[in-house]
This record gives C-alpha cells, structure tokens and sequence, in this order.
C-alpha cells in the first residue's frame, strides 16, 4: 500500500513539473509561411484544353427531395443555394446536403422563391410567407418583418428579390406590387399599378426583376408583361405589352444580353426585343420542329461566357434549348438517363468554375466542361470490336449484335440483315478493295455490302477441305496481309492461324504442332493480338506466349519459355501487340505491360501497377503523341513510356463508360479520335483535346464539433477565425469543404496543426480530430484540390487556443514545487527504508530457498544413507559368515594342514577384507558418525601420513608440503580425517595416471559476517588443500562429483562413496569443502574446518580388552539369519560354548522360560524380524537382571541406540565378526559380571 502511494505521488509530481521545467512554446505560427509540397496522387490535368463541347453531357448531380422553384445561389464562399416549393432551402458544399426549414425554426415558410446576397455577405431568402436573412457572421436565421404602408399589408408573399448598389433590396411581390425596403432604416416604399398611369408598374404581380446595363430594373409579371423601372424616378419608362409584340402577357423570365438585347421569356415561348427600334422577334415552340424550342413556357434565359443563349423551359419536349443567335436556330437537350428530364427546369446559371447547372423540377442538374472531354454512347448491352471503315463510319461489334454507330445522334443503330441483327460479332476488316469482312462467334467468316447491309458470302470451315477456314469458337482478328493485297490473316480461338484468298477463298492454315517445336505455340488466341510489321514480319500473340513470323516463313520463332525463362515476359497470355512510332514493340498480358528491348534475344521490361498503372491486366493499347493508351480491367491509363510525364489513371468518376474494358474493345480511327468499349457501352474521345479544371477551389470550414456535438460558435464556421479550448475539453472535430463541383469525389483534402504536427495530413473527404491538445497555440491549416489535383495552397487557417488545466499555472506550481520537494525528500527517506527492507526480504527469501534446498538434498542423502546402511547390513551378515567360516576352516587347517587350499582361502579372506570396506564406507555415509573427536594440527597430521601416501602414490608422483607456520587447531576425528586424506590422495593418483605432483597445503582463513552465506559461513578456519597436476575436470563432472556412487574409475576400481563421504565428514564437521579444477590443469580440493580455541581435550579411558579364553556353559543365541547363526554357534562350540539358537525373538523367549538359570549369557542380533533385540532382553532381565547380554548388528553405533534394562553388563559388536573379536567380548561380559571362563 505504501509503495503505492509513493509511486503515485511520484507520478503526479511528474506530472506537475515536468511539462514546467521543459515548457513548449507554443505560438501562433506565420501566416505566411508557405505550406509543404504534397506529391499530388492523382493529378489529372492534360495539356490541351479546349472550348466547350459540342455536345454537353448532363448529369443530374444533386437530388432533393422537394420541387424546386428556381431560387438559386453561389454565394462568395462559393456555396450553392437551392430553394424549393415545400422543402425550404438547401445548402449545397460538394459534399453534403443540408437543409434549412419552417420545421426547424430558421425560415417563415418552406416555399423560398427567391435568393440575395448583398456586399456585406448575408443572404436575403424570399418566400411565400414572408423575408428572412442568414447572417454568416452569426451563423443565424432571423425573419425580417415589411412595415406595413399605405399601399400594402406587409405580408404579401415574395416572388423575387434583387439588391442594388446602394444597398437596397427590391421585392418582387404576389400581388402587392414592388417594394423598396431598405434594411438600415427600415423603412419600405410601395409601387403598385395604375390603370390610370401609363409610368406605374404593369401590375402587382411581379414574378421576376433583372437589372440592365444602366441599374434599371427589368420587371416580368404575370398578367401585365414587361417593363422597365427607373430607380430614381420611381417610374416605369418603358412598357412592353401585347400591343407591341409580346406573345404572351404571362411573363416568366427578362433578360438583357451583352448586345442590350431584351429576351421575355413568356407562357407562349421566347421574344426578342430591340429597345433602340422597339422590333420585337418571336420563337415560338414547334412540337414537330427540332429546331425550335424544347417547350413553350420560358422560364429563364442566360447567356454564358461564350455568348451563347442557354433556356430553360417545361410543357415541352425539352427542358434546356441553346440558342444560335446568327442562325436563328435551337438545339434542343432532351430527356437523358441520369441527366435531364421531361418535367421542365426552371432556370439555369453558371458557376465561378464554369459548370452550367439547370435548376430542373428533380433536382440539380450540371454539365460540367471540365469534366468531358469523353463522350458516352450507351449501347444496353456489353461491346467487343470496334472498326472504322474508309467512309469513316463507325461499326460497333456488340453482345446484341452488330450495329452502326450514327455520330450526330450518338446511337448505335441494327443492320438490315436479320442475321446480324442478334448474332455476336467477333472481328471486323476492311481490305484494300474496300471489302467489308465480318467475323461472328461460330467460327464463320462473312463478306458482308455495306450498302444493302447484307451478308453477301459466308465462309465456314469444311472438314472435308484442308483448304476452309480453320474450325474455331470464332475469329478473334481479322488484318489484311500488307505482302499480298487482297489476302486475310485470320487468328482464331481455336484453330490457331489461317492466311486467306479473298480470290479464292482457300486458306493456309498454322496450327500447333506437338511433334514440330518451330509450330505454332498455341491454336488458341482468346485476345487476337496481331500485328504485322512493315516488312511483312508477322506478331502472333497466343494463349501460351509470343511468336514471330518472320516473311515467307513457315517456321515460328517462341518468345515464352515460362515466367522464369522468358527474359522478362511474366505472363504467356498475350492481350495485345502495338508497335509506337519510334519502332518499339510492346505486348500488352495479363501481368503486366512489357516493352521488347531486344527483338532478337527476346529480352522484356515489364510495368506495373508499382509503376502508376491503374491494373495488371492491359487489355488494348492505342498510342497518341507519344503517349500510350491503355484499357485495363480497372481503368485506363495514359503512360508516357519516357517518364517525363507520370501516369494518368481515368475510371467512371471521369465519365468513362466504367472501370472495366473488354477485349478486342479497342479502334483508333484516322482522324486520331480513340474508342474503348466495355459492358456499358463505348467511350470515344480525342486526348488532345481532353480538358482539366484549372478553377482553383475555395476552402471553408463547414463543422466544428466536439464529441460530435457542434460548437457554440458566434458566427458560422465559414467565419470562424479563431477558437478557444478550456481544459478538460482539449479535442475538437473538424469538416472542410474544397468548393469545386466538377467531380467532387475526386477532391482532395490535407491539413496540418502547426505546433503540434510535424507534416501535413491527406484526407478524402475533408475531415480530421485532434484529442489531448496540451495548453498553447496552434494554427490549423487545410488545403483542399479540385478534380484535377490543383490545389489551394492558402485553403482555410483556423486560430486555436488551448487553456492548460488549473495544475499548470503558476500559483499551482509554486505550491506543487514546495509539496513535492518536501515529498520528494520523504519519499527518498521512504524508498531507503522500502529498499533495505526489501532486500532483507529478499536475502530471507533467499535463505529460505537455500535451506530448502539443503533440506531437499538432506532428505535425498538420507534416503541415501537409509538405503546403504540396509545393504551394508545384508553385506554384514554375509561378510560375518565368511570370516567366521574362514576362521574356522584355517583352524582346521593348523590342526590338519592342506597346503593346496590355503591360497584360495587367502583370496576369499582378502575379498572379506575388501567387502568389509566397502561396508565401512556405506555406514560411514550412511550414519556421518564421528564419535572420536581430539585436538589435530594438519601440520602434523600431514608429516605423519606422508611416508603412508608415498607408498599409495607411487615413485612416478612428487610430494611436496606448503604448510603454514603457527598452524591452530580443529577439533576432528583423527579417523575421519585420515579417510579424508586418503580419498583425496588415491583420486589424485588415477588423475596423475602418467605421472605430477601432489602438494598439501594448509592455511588459516576468516570469513567475515558480511561475506558468509548458508555453503560458506562466517567465522574463523583452518584448511588443508590438495592440488595435482592430473588432467582435471569438465563442468558436468564438476556438478556430480559429490554425488553418491558417482566416479569418473573404470568398472571396478571405485564405489562411488569416497567423495560422498568425504564432504559428509567435513559437513558433519561443521566446515566445507570447495573445488577448483578445469581440463588439463589439474585439480584442488580445499575442505575447511572451524578452528578451536580449546588447547586441551578430556579423552574417554582406554578400556583393557581382556584376552579371549575358552569357556563352558550355555549361551542363549538369537539371529534371524541363518547363515549369520551357524558360522556364530559354530566358533562359539569350538571354543568350549554350548549355543542354544533361535531365529526371532519368540522361540528365544519359549527356549527362556524353560530353564532362564540355564543360560551364563545371551547373544543377540540387535534387529529381529518380530521384536528388536532391546525388547527381548527386557523380558529375558525381569527374571535375571544380571545376565550378561552381547548385541550384534550390522548397523553403525549411531543408528543403533540401545538402553537395555536390568543390571548386567552389555556390550554391541558390529558385523562383520571375527572370532577373536567375539570371544574377547564374551570374555569380557562373563569377567565383568564374575560368571565362570575356562582358561
């Protein structure tokens, strides 16, 4: 909990100080500075830009959900404004649509008529119910009450509005007249119509007011006519009725030409009036006349930067008419999928950027000039070949059929012959004879008039004729044979190539060939890629590679050998083959478009999308100025193979046919104009005279939000400036708008937060969010491009100023600083005390781990010990026959000598000897006893043992001593330690089996308390070190060396034991022992031990051990082991002994209580299968408490713990047993305890 806190504390005192001590400052950036260069990603704009086209394409671009009346805006942010009959008014951004409304509360009404914008940029909105304003330096609505005058109420509804230079709005009102309201004042001046004065308005229902080339205004009404209304006088000055011409007094629409050419739009369709010579020139809608308007009621006229009359009418056949003011004559637009439609329009005007849009009764309805340069015949249904004939006419291969194209109508029209009508074209040519040929799915090959339009002859393959055409799905390319006029190649899906005779009508076919490799790759062309060079070289492009006819030839040259072989060429499929003006030949795949470098080694460069193509899959290729045109399957691409230009990426959003292209679509006619077909029908343009948008578009803000939720601003984000964040609302929400129309999903948007990010940002649709701004300045930035990848540089610059928290002033951190330095101080105090707390924790930790450790290898080594105590007790008891049964056979022998048996009874005795050993060992591991300790010097030790280890070492091995002088004591074993010496010593010498030196050393050594650890504990001690010079050790044998029954010896010569014990003997101790040793530089063993202060020890009495002597008398033996029992009776009989046995402690105590004054004493195994020894003589000494009692065992003194009862004496004997050894201590107990012994 406490280092919690602390850390805590820490953190919030970071928190608090860091950002004070290395304090950003942040201010507001230069306004000026100029913005980072953006590569532009899709950058659109061609060289050449032409005039308006001749033929415009509508497009219906923005649909709302109202009728619209005819109000319309582009106010100086470049916004359009739309009114509607119902809906309100809407507020277009090239983005997004919003709508402002009765419903909402912003407008009186929901039938906006009309749409002002005066010089200080509010936006006048008339309707039906009244005037309202949009103040974008408030971003508020407010409704804008008429006084009421002498003349109206005040409340008319409003038709039109129109401000002037003075800053005075005219109304055009229903029914009320035309009112001059001026907004300072307030105040309205009313004009109504006077029967009686030929200078008042016409009438009081004015639907439209325009103004002339002098500020006078141009009144349209309904019911009245037109006229013309000076301002300063307050009086009309001309009047234009019926009487003068007027075809209708129902007028719609005035307008003044740059001519100062009145044109009156009225309910019975167009008049032209001169006002200098007052002629007046009618046109009039003709339903049967093309040429004339496209309907009768003209609801407005404009006339654009090329002087051309555009207007706009419904009732009719059209609702948009371009006037040719020289000719007199109309082109009518009619109804168009997607575009214009037959219900009417009721205005039209141009944009800043030079789109027309009409305001028709669906919706908004634009032809943009910047965005065609491509013209669109859709043909229903999907197009493959495309072909130019010599009279220049156009014939389109399609799903449906073949059809010719009529380029005024830009319709595809069916062929007279019904054969053709639904049959699928494959292939088009046209020879030099002006031999029209046709080629259909099937397989067949038709000659086909063009004037009849009928099929004139078919061709057909014959099975039985080697000289038909080739069976085929169908002829994928007809091309004439440039060497021989009049003759075809024919390439086939199918039936591979064909060389045909018009003459004749043989053919001579190329076919595949497996047996032949100079025949045709592949008889399958599904693309027909052929081309033929001037000199008669011929390029077939198959569904498995490449292949060169060369002229007159029969033998194929192959150019694919599977992508890795085939020097570049990735793909076998061959779409098309183009040769460019500069005698380059390129193959368009289905991987890639490749250029051939070297004709002859047929070695490829390859070009991909990583390249700036739009796809992988170049399906036609058809060149212009250098320039390759490709059709892909997503896209078509304008590639300049020198680099100068980057390549150009065209789909549907630039008004292609669409995104994907179909094989063999492709023609390039004489005149230079390219057609690319694919499932929606067929685009065909000129790129010379492709055009880009170079408007240039203005950026604004059209949102500012946080969490989503708009910002309480003062004016609109148009008009937003600068913001202020507070703290914890430290984020915000942004939308811009790039306002260019032409294709606005191809606007383009990046910005930057400068003080805050390092580069600029792109985004598609003008939005981005900032979070976690700390305190500052910063100044947003975001540029926007139209279309054509032109950007706005300067775009639109946002002022932001971010109020840090209450923790980042100044009061605030005077305070923090005296808090945290008194914390810190605490905290340091604090973390001194955690530290040495916690690495006394850890040390404990650590001790704990040890000791479990300690205790885990204890309990292992006890498990151990258990084990070898319980075979070196087995190994006893056999061991304590043989030497009995020994004994007693070299008794016998002495009485009764055979020499032929005494060497083998001498190896059995040395077996004994070596097993009584090894069981010594296994006991000494087994119980760590040590039960004889004494005062020893090493010195000593060491000089009183070395004649002993020259012996065991041999001559080959040197001692030498490095003994330290005034050497202390230990207080040792002196057994234990001779052992000690003697396993180090016999290891040294099979390490120095080749001969070294062996050195002892002795030291004396203090570990200090510091420095001790739970292996190595502090205190004072004496060492003795043994180092040879044998071959030394690795690292694993260095990790078992101690183990139990571990031994680097050959089999036999080691048990394993001897290191074992001796790191028990030092452990048991109370000291350690350490290793160094390494391959190839010997070994040292150093075992240390505490040193004694004591400079004398009291030695237990040595006790006289009475010679053995026969006796007599009755000894009760009990020993489960048999063979243990025999050898013991037997050397107890021979002595003079009568032995009673018994083999467990039940039959002994049976055998007692018959006669227990039988017995002088009783020998017994300590461990009896059903009741220990101990417990046996209790029982037996409750009635003789004198006996005397010798235990045997094949444990060690420490394992057997005995305290028999009852007085006499007792003594324990340990297996193996010699004979000597047991009659001197039977000996002994009859001595002791006065019983009778026989000398």
């Amino acid at each position: 909990m406490k280092a919690s806190l602390i850390i805590f504390f820490l953190g919030l005192t970071i928190s608090i100080l860091l950002p004070w001590s290395i304090e950003r400052q942040i201010t507001a950036p230069n306004f000026e500075e100029q913005p980072e260069q953006i590569p532009r990603s899709r950058d659109k704009r061609l060289v050449n830009t032409p005039a308006l086209a001749e033929q415009p394409h509508f497009e219906l671009a923005v649909e709302i959900g109202a009728e619209l009346s005819g109000a319309c805006l582009q106010d100086r942010d470049g916004f359009l404004w739309v009114g509607t009959y119902g809906g309100g008014l809407y507020r277009y951004d090239s983005r997004h649509l919003k709508r402002f409304s009765s419903s909402s509360g912003e407008l009186t009404g929901s039938n906006v008529t009309s749409l002002y914008e005066d010089a200080d940029g509010v936006i006048w909105i008339g309707t039906l119910s009244g005037l309202n304003r949009y103040d974008k330096s408030t971003g508020r609505f407010s409704q804008v009450p008429i006084p009421a005058g002498p003349h109206h109420t005040g409340k008319a509804g409003i038709w039109m509005l129109l401000g002037d230079e003075n800053g005075l709005l005219w109304i055009g009102t229903n029914g009320q007249g035309l009112l001059k309201f001026n907004p300072e004042t307030n105040t309205v001046v009313s004009y109504r119509h006077s029967n009686q004065d030929s200078e008042t308005i016409p009438h009081d229902n004015v639907y439209k007011i325009s103004e002339d080339h002098n500020g006078k205004l141009l009144l349209a009404t309904f019911g009245g006519g037109a006229a013309r209304f000076d301002p300063a006088t307050g009086k009309v000055d001309l009047q234009i009725r019926t009487t003068d011409g007027l075809s209708s007094s129902q007028v719609w629409s005035i307008f003044e030409d740059s001519q100062q050419i009145l044109w009156i739009g009225t309910q019975e369709g167009l008049d032209r009036f001169d006002p200098q010579s007052r002629d007046m020139t009618h046109f009039p809608y003709e339903p049967n006349n093309s040429q004339t308007l496209g309907g009768p009621v003209v609801t407005s006229v404009h006339e654009d930067r090329e002087g051309t009359l555009w207007i706009t009418t419904f009732n009719g056949d059209a609702s948009l008419s371009r006037l040719d003011p020289d000719q007199g004559s109309f082109t009518r637009f009619g109804p168009t999928p997607g575009g214009l439609s037959r219900r009417g329009a009721r205005t039209v005007f141009e944009d800043e950027s030079g789109i027309f849009w009409i305001v028709s009764l669906d919706g908004l309805v634009k032809f943009d000039p910047h965005s065609r340069g491509f013209d669109l015949a859709t043909l229903g249904s999907g197009l493959l070949p495309i072909y130019e004939d010599h009279a220049g006419t156009m014939w389109l291969g399609t799903i449906a059929g073949l059809r010719k194209f009529d380029r005024k109508k830009g319709t595809a029209i069916p062929v007279a012959d019904s054969q053709l009508k639904n049959q699928l074209v494959s292939a088009f040519a046209e020879d030099s004879l002006h031999q029209f040929w046709i080629a259909v799915y099937g397989g067949d090959l038709l000659h086909f008039d063009r004037k009849s339009e009928q099929i004139l002859t078919r061709y057909s393959h014959d099975p039985a004729d080697p000289e038909s055409i080739p069976a085929s799905n169908c002829i994928r390319r007809i091309m004439e044979d440039n060497l021989h006029p009049g003759s075809l190649w024919l390439l086939t899906q199918g039936g591979g190539l064909a060389h045909f005779d018009t003459q004749t009508g043989k053919a001579t076919r190329f076919v595949h060939d497996p047996q032949n490799p100079a025949s045709l790759a592949n008889n399958t062309a599904s693309y027909g890629a052929l081309h033929q060079d001037v000199d008669g070289t011929l390029w077939i492009g198959t569904d498995n590679g490449l292949d060169r006819l060369p002229k007159n030839a029969s033998k194929f040259d192959h150019y694919w050998h599977g992508a890795q072989k085939s020097g570049g060429l990735r793909s076998g499929v061959i779409q098309s083959i183009h040769r460019d003006h500069k005698g380059v030949l390129w193959i368009a795949t289905s991987d890639g478009l490749h250029r051939v470098t070297d004709e002859e080694q047929g070695i490829f460069e390859r070009f991909t999308v990583e390249d700036g193509l739009s796809d992988n899959m170049i399906l036609g290729i058809l060149e212009n100025e250098g320039r390759l045109w490709l059709s892909t399957a997503n896209g078509l691409t304008a590639f300049d193979p020198t680099g100068k230009q980057p390549p150009q990426v065209f789909g549907r959003e630039e008004g292609l046919q669409g995104d994907s292209f179909l094989l063999t679509s492709f023609h390039k006619t004489r005149d230079g104009e390219f057609w690319f077909g694919g499932p929606r029908g067929v685009t065909h343009f000129r790129p010379e005279k492709l055009k880009a948008n170079d408007y240039i578009p203005p950026v604004v803000l059209t949102s500012l939000t946080q969490a989503q939720v708009p910002m309480p601003l003062d004016s609109a984000p148009s008009r937003v400036h600068n913001i202020e964040l507070a703290w914890p609302k430290n984020y915000f929400e942004f939308e811009a708008a790039a306002l260019s129309y032409s294709m606005p999903g191809l606007n383009r948007y990046r910005f930057k937060l400068e003080g805050f990010d390092t580069a600029w940002f792109e985004s598609q649709d003008g939005s981005g969010r900032y979070t976690g701004l700390p305190g500052g300045q910063y100044l947003l930035r975001i540029q926007g491009s139209n279309n054509s990848g032109l950007w706005n540089e300067k775009g639109v610059s946002l002022g932001i100023t971010v109020h840090p928290p209450f923790w980042h002033s100044r009061w605030f951190r005077t305070l923090a600083l005296v808090l945290a330095t008194v914390l810190i101080s605490g905290t340091v105090r604090y973390v001194e005390v955690l530290r040495y707390e916690v690495l006394q924790r850890r040390n404990a930790e650590q001790q704990r781990d040890q000791a479990e450790e300690r205790m885990r290898e204890a309990t292992k080594m006890e498990a151990l010990g258990r084990l070898a105590g319980g075979v070196a007790h087995d190994f006893n008891n056999l061991l304590t026959v043989i030497m009995c049964e020994l004994e007693l056979a070299n008794l016998q022998l002495e009485e009764q000598p055979i020499e032929e048996i005494k060497p083998a009874l001498a190896s059995i005795e040395e077996a004994a000897e070596r097993g009584t050993e090894l069981t010594r060992q296994l006991l000494t591991f087994s119980s760590n006893r040590s039960s004889n300790r004494q005062l020893i010097n090493y010195n000593q030790l060491i000089n009183e043992t070395l004649p002993f280890f020259s012996r065991v070492l041999g001559e080959d091995i040197q001692i030498e001593c490095d003994l330290a002088d005034s050497l202390g004591f230990v207080l040792a074993d002196a057994g234990n330690l001779h052992q000690i010496l003697m396993n180090l010593v016999v290891n040294a010498r099979h390490a120095m089996a080749e001969g070294g030196t062996l050195t002892f050393a002795t030291f004396e050594q203090t570990i200090p308390q510091s420095e001790g650890t739970p292996e190595r504990p502090a205190g004072n001690y004496i060492g003795l070190s043994v180092r040879d010079t044998g071959c030394g050790m690795d690292e694993e044998t260095k990790q078992r060396i101690f183990d139990p029954f571990f031994t680097t010896k050959r089999n036999g010569e080691g048990t394993g034991l001897g290191l074992t014990s001796v790191k028990e003997i030092v452990e048991l101790h109370g000291g350690f022992i350490e290793l160094n040793s390494a391959p190839g530089t010997g070994t040292c063993f150093r075992f240390l031990l505490p040193r004694t202060d004591c400079q004398s020890i009291e030695q237990p009495p040595r006790q006289a051990h009475s010679k053995p002597q026969k006796g007599t008398g009755s000894v009760l033996l009990i020993e489960d082991d048999r063979g243990v029992s025999k050898a013991l009776r037997d050397m107890l009989e021979r002595d003079g002994y009568r032995v009673v046995e018994a083999e467990n402690a039940t039959k002994a105590l049976a055998i007692w209580k018959e006669t227990p004054s039988h017995f002088i004493a009783v020998v017994s195994d300590v461990v009896l299968p059903d009741l220990n020894g101990d417990g046996v003589v209790e029982k037996i000494r409750a009635e003789r408490p004198e006996i005397p009692v010798l235990f045997i065992s094949g444990y060690t003194p420490k394992q057997v713990q005995l305290n028999p009862s009852g007085s006499g004496p007792w003594k324990v004997l340990h297996k193996p047993i010699q004979r000597e050894s047991l009659l001197s201590a039977l000996t002994e107990l009859l001595v002791e305890s006065d019983q009778q012994v026989i000398s």
